[in-house]
Formats: structure tokens, sequence, C-alpha cells
């Protein structure tokens, strides 16, 4: 009997360590899979952004918002009254019109400062373009300046091939693409989009662009980075853009 009892006893013990293997087994698995997930998780261009300031002269606060619509995205300037928290005015100081074949955030520029000497007050955006206002009234003064020269961005050779970076500009559209050169016959092996702006035919062209910033190869994937601080991964192979 006692023998019998012991053995129930055994087997008992046995099922339970059994479960609990079991049980952990598929835990670890589960967790893999989550690990595996994030690891092949393709990289974000999300960006962060900005951060400029207020500035607080006697009773007045300047500062700088946006207006974000399905088409277009809108920078302002704004003076607010410290008193009763009034806006004393808000100016309009560039918009941009969206592509609807690219996300919305990889085609806004932002303002990167703001500053205030005497009666002007002076923004300047990511792309370096200055613009300055009457901080009493809020009228934007004539824009006259025209945007920081791009960044220089040297091609890139590996063994018989040349890869580099080239625009296209029409009357509505600026196209950005990287491409890749056979150095041996001088053909285009593949010339890839990465991305396109239209233009806002309010305002002048060249103001509107963003230019690569950056351009570099490691293993087999050529990286770009924009103005803007967007990052891009191609193929060096084929020319594809590797999904963001």
């Amino acid at each position: 009997m006692n023998a019998i009892i012991k053995l129930l006893a055994l087997f008992l013990l046995m099922s339970s360590c059994s479960n609990y293997n079991n049980k952990k087994k598929q835990q670890d698995n589960l967790s893999n899979e989550q690990d595996s997930s994030l690891d092949n998780k393709p990289p974000s261009n999300k960006r962060s952004l900005p951060e400029v300031k207020a500035i607080t002269q006697q009773s007045t606060k300047f500062d700088v918002e946006y207006d974000k619509s399905a088409t277009t995205f809108i920078a302002f300037v704004k003076a607010t009254s410290l008193t009763n928290n009034s806006t004393l005015w808000k100016t309009e100081v560039y918009r941009i019109l969206y592509d609807k074949d690219l996300e919305t955030d990889v085609q806004e520029t932002f303002f990167k400062s703001l500053s205030l000497k005497g009666s002007v007050l002076t923004a300047i955006d990511e792309k370096g373009r200055t613009y300055t206002l009457n901080a009493t009234t809020g009228k934007l003064n004539e824009i006259s300046s025209k945007r920081i020269e791009p960044k220089e961005i040297k091609p890139i050779t590996q063994q018989s091939k040349k890869f580099d970076v080239e625009y296209d500009k029409s009357a509505t559209t600026f196209i950005a693409f990287v491409k890749a050169t056979s150095l041996t016959n001088n053909s285009t092996l593949w010339k890839t989009e990465v991305y396109r702006i239209l233009y806002d035919k309010d305002l002048e062209t060249d103001v509107q662009e963003t230019h690569f910033e950056s351009f570099s190869l490691q293993a087999n994937t050529l990286t770009a980075v924009d103005e803007k601080g967007n990052t891009y991964r191609i193929n060096a192979t084929n020319g594809q853009l590797i999904s963001q």
C-alpha cells in the first residue's frame, strides 16, 4: 500500500514538473518572438522637433505656432498679451503644401530659433532661412534673402560603381534622387526617387526645397540624411528604398 502511494506521489510530482516546463517554454518562445519582432521593426524616420523658447518682453510674449490641415502646413509667429492672454497679432510666415504620396511629417519645416532685438523679431527655420517681423505690429518684412547654399555632397565610389545624389526641378515640383553609375561605361545602373516637394506658387521655389545634408555607405546600405534630419536608406545593389 505504501509503495502504491509513493508511486502515485512520484507520478503527480513528475506531471507537475512537466506542466511547468511546458509553460516556461511557451513563455520563452513568446518572449523570443516579441524580441525578434522588435529587432525586425523597420527604422523610423520620425524626427524630434526643434525646441523654440518663447520670448517675454514687459507684458508681451512672442512665440511660434503651427497649423496643420490635411493639405497644408503653416508656420506662424504670434504675440500674446500676458495681462489678459489675448492674441495681439498672429502672422503667417510661410506655408507648405503636402504631397499626398508622402508622409506629412517629413515634408514639414519648423523654426529652429526665435530672437528679439529692439523692435525686430528674427525667426530662422530648419533650412537656414531668416524672417524678420515688426514686434509691435507683427508685419513681416519683405523676404529678400535666399536660402543658405545646400551642403556639397561628395559621391561615393565602391569598386566599379559611383553613388551620388541628384535633384530634378520643374515649375511645380522638386524631386530628390539617389543614383548609381557604372564607372566602366558611365551608364546609370539605377536611379531612385527618395522624396518630392510640391512648390507653393506664392513663394520662391528655392526656399521651399530640402536638400541632402549627408550621404554614406555601410556594407550594402546607402544612408542619406536631409536638411530636416530625415533619414533614408537605400539598397546599394538594386536601389530599392528600404521601408522607413
